[in-house]
């Protein structure tokens, strides 16, 4: 029984010591790219460590871990859009869609060992026009903390 209380108080100790972190955010107006640059959500739902700033578009990892990263966009009638995700200058993924006399929607999403300190960023690319309003937020960028990788 003892080996049990044990375990219990362990295990107690690991749940109060655990750390977390989420954040979400989405794009509120029409945004037109036609260089590349970093989408700049600027409605932040959610950013439990303050790690994102919607100036410059950056969410700097605050604990190191295994992240859960979603990105979405919708593109305005009858244009397109492609979106990249990076860590730091390193390219991870992208989310493209076009179409003709409507809107056309894409996502993504990607589990990723990030680094205290590592920047992570959705690039903005090609003729892309992003579609967003105060009332109709479709472009969006996600992510939260699975796991840490231990003493940062």
């Amino acid at each position: 029984m003892e080996k049990y209380q044990v375990l219990f108080l362990v295990t107690l100790a690991v749940a109060v010591l655990a750390f977390t972190t989420a954040f979400s955010a989405g794009l509120t107006h029409v945004l037109n790219i036609s260089t590349p640059e970093n989408v700049t959500y600027d409605r932040v739902f959610l950013d439990t460590t303050d790690s994102y700033d919607p100036t410059t578009g950056v969410y700097t990892v605050p604990v190191s871990g295994e992240y859960v990263v979603f990105l979405h966009g919708l593109a305005e009638f009858d244009g397109q859009l492609y979106l990249e995700l990076y860590q730091n200058s390193n390219y991870i993924l992208s989310a493209y869609a076009h179409t003709l006399a409507n809107y056309g929607a894409a996502s993504n999403a990607a589990v990723l060992p990030l680094n205290k300190g590592d920047e992570v960023t959705v690039l903005g690319k090609g003729s892309s026009i992003l579609y967003g309003a105060s009332d109709e937020v479709y472009t969006t960028f996600s992510m939260y903390l699975l796991y840490t990788h231990g003493p940062n």
